[in-house]
């Protein structure tokens, strides 16, 4: 259901619920106000409908992180120490060739 239904659908419930309002007044009865929750309950009903074309939001007791990407585990160290590391000289400063020791 668009947005431009929605707000027309919500407007008629509306309308409807005062025009029973109107009617019970006129009529000085009761009965009409027994009937007003049936318009006031499709009111949410269609303001939660979705939007065509538009994502559908996650369950509400689901994670979005953990629906998304997956869980990451802890980070491998390298076989290779930190001096050790490739294109760094044990000085500390980067290796120019991109070979380590140089």
């Amino acid at each position: 259901m668009t947005q431009s239904r929605k707000a027309i659908v919500v407007a008629a419930m509306f309308a409807v619920t005062t025009a029973l309002v109107l009617v019970a007044s006129a009529t000085n009865s009761t009965v009409p106000f027994f009937a007003m929750f049936v318009p006031l309950l499709i009111v949410p009903w269609a303001l939660t409908r979705p939007v065509p074309g538009e994502a559908m939001p996650p369950p509400a007791g689901a994670d979005a992180e953990s629906a998304e990407e997956p869980e990451e585990g802890p980070e491998e160290e390298s076989e290779e120490g930190p001096d050790e590391a490739e294109g760094v000289d044990p000085e500390g400063s980067p290796d120019p060739a991109g070979e380590p020791g140089g």
